[in-house]
């Protein structure tokens, strides 16, 4: 994996790593993964990588803004990167249906709205379920987790340190499962219930934000 200039702050770099499509399948297709790093500052520890939740969410635009703390980022190189799907990595293209699904009220009052919304995201579903079809099969949290491990490799092989935040942290479960032995420490923030459905972790996070409110 090489290293070059890319719009990251502190004269960051990025880098490509190919990875299985099927993990089942090691010798088959692959795919793209897009990484960021900004080196440690100061008296290195380690690489520290982080996702920041989604799920979809950009670990590149995240780590564009430099998040951490001048203390942390003194003594890690902080590494992120666009999970399989998203971004800069192989993404998922689907999207002339997106804005007739962005047009559509997302709250809706009576059946008739509720029945534009459900049409509107069956758009976008059958689209992506035509075009996009082998990438979507192995997007899962599983295929992800072993991305990290991938990853973790490609730095160099030393105990991992995650940082997830929101679904990010379901990702730090599903690879402290995976491979506990590799992990030399994880930091959870806003930890997802493993044990919910979609539906109902949807439903507990508005409770939540509106409790907060």
């Amino acid at each position: 994996m090489e290293w070059s200039a890319c719009d990251l702050p502190r004269q960051g770099r990025c880098a490509s790593l190919q990875v299985p499509l099927d993990w089942a399948e090691p010798d088959g297709p692959t795919i793209t993964l897009r990484l960021g790093r900004l080196r440690a500052e100061g008296d290195r520890i380690g690489s520290l990588l982080m996702n920041p939740g989604g799920p979809g969410g950009s670990g590149l635009e995240f780590l564009s803004h430099d998040p951490l703390s001048a203390e942390v980022a003194e003594h890690f190189d902080l590494v992120s990167w666009d999970p399989r799907g998203v971004g800069a990595s192989t993404a998922v293209g689907c999207s002339d249906q997106v804005d007739a699904l962005l047009a559509v009220d997302p709250d809706p009052d009576d059946q008739a709205e509720q029945a534009s919304l459900d049409a509107a995201a069956a758009a976008v579903s059958a689209e992506c379920g035509a075009e996009d079809a082998d990438l979507l099969a192995h997007v899962g949290t599983g295929d992800v987790a072993r991305d990290m491990e991938a990853i973790r490799r490609a730095l160099g092989g030393e105990p991992l340190n995650y940082l997830g935040f929101s679904y990010g942290t379901h990702i730090g479960q599903v690879y402290a499962e995976m491979y506990p032995e590799h992990v030399r420490a994880m930091v959870l923030d806003g930890v997802v219930d493993p044990a919910l459905g979609f539906q109902e972790f949807l439903l507990g996070q508005v409770e939540a934000f509106d409790a907060a409110f």
